[in-house]
């Protein structure tokens, strides 16, 4: 009978590691913004963590240990998978890339982007190719590579230095029926804060039954509720010029940057690195516009950003209708602001 166990490193080294991570991340912030060096420092603590893990010397050994054997790091990034998975997609669609070692000139491929060991082979031949390759800064193509794979390197570290304890993540909601099954899913992976922020709802009788059933979520995913300000006059000044745009046009734009911003601010005032929102499963709303809105003031945050993927997303609408109606939410019949009604 052959016992299986993971393997962990002991408590000294990780805490070594830890001080120099996080002594990087907190004094040192500027650095994370340069995803080449951001890449090369989480590689390094990787690597680190590697050898001892592995207790061995050559790259090929120590990866192939990690590849074949249970251990805390790589436990943890399968167990929040979602965290990270959005990073391996970009990646996949950059590949293949060229091993541009000397003497080899083979391709190397990510084509199954649930294939660990896959993945590390990839993100592995970027790191040699950075010390052995001709990789230019300027090159849209590697800096995408290197972004991505930096991302999902530092994402894997965070869990692995947080452990057990899931982070914590707040949920923009526009409202509850959207929110219901996102909720739920995001709940396996993070500890959710519900943020309930949207000034364009109109009029404030709407806004509060809307409201009363974002609380009412809150309550049954026993998460927490926030409630941010009914600031509608500013969000009419905002949108002002756009009043005559049709539904999902240049209004809708301004209406996603300004909650997803706000609710970016409310993160970083709350030390929660993760945001997301419910916004991206209504069928009405262009869940790909709402994606690039939210990465983009992630990264001008020093956040994380997690999206809904197309391919998802009718499924998750259609079990959000049906937990929505067993929970007894109230369903709106129009998107939220005066013009939205005008609209219909």
């Amino acid at each position: 009978m052959v016992l299986s166990y993971t393997r962990e490193v002991n408590q000294s080294f990780k805490e070594r590691m830890a001080w120099w991570y996080f002594k990087l991340k907190n004094i040192k912030q500027k650095i994370w913004e340069d995803p080449w060096i951001d890449f090369m420092l989480c590689w390094m603590i990787f690597d680190a963590y590697l050898t001892e893990i592995s207790q061995c010397d050559r790259d090929c050994d120590k990866l192939n240990y990690f590849y074949k054997n249970n251990c805390d790091f790589k436990n943890l990034i399968l167990k929040k998978w979602s965290t990270l998975s959005g990073h391996v997609i970009e990646l996949k669609k950059l590949s293949p890339i060229q091993d541009m070692r000397p003497r080899s000139n083979e391709m190397v491929y990510l084509n199954n982007e649930n294939d660990l060991e896959q993945i590390f082979k990839f993100i592995y031949q970027i790191r040699c190719n950075l010390f052995h390759g001709s990789k230019d800064i300027k090159n849209l193509n590697d800096n995408k590579l290197v972004r991505y794979a930096a991302n999902f390197l530092r994402g894997s570290i965070d869990n692995w230095m947080n452990g057990e304890q899931n982070s914590k993540i707040l949920i923009h909601t526009c409202c509850a029926v959207c929110g219901a099954y996102l909720t739920e899913v995001l709940k396996a992976d993070y500890e959710p804060v519900i943020f309930f922020y949207n000034p364009n709802i109109h009029p404030r009788e709407e806004y509060e039954k809307r409201k009363e059933s974002a609380v009412k979520l809150a309550e049954i995913y026993k998460a927490e509720f926030v409630e941010g300000d009914y600031d509608d006059k500013n969000w009419t000044d905002k949108i002002k010029g756009l009043e005559g745009e049709k539904e999902g046009g240049k209004r809708c734009t301004v209406c996603f940057e300004m909650r997803l911003q706000k609710t970016a601010e409310e993160a970083k005032r709350r030390g929660i690195k993760y945001f997301a929102t419910t916004l991206a499963v209504s069928p009405y709303k262009n869940e790909k516009l709402i994606n690039e809105i939210g990465q983009r003031i992630a990264k001008e945050n020093g956040l994380e950003f997690i999206t809904i993927n197309s391919a998802d997303k009718k499924d998750i609408w259609d079990k959000s209708r049906k937990l929505a109606k067993d929970f007894n939410f109230y369903h709106q019949n129009y998107c939220g602001c005066t013009y939205s009604i005008w609209k219909k």
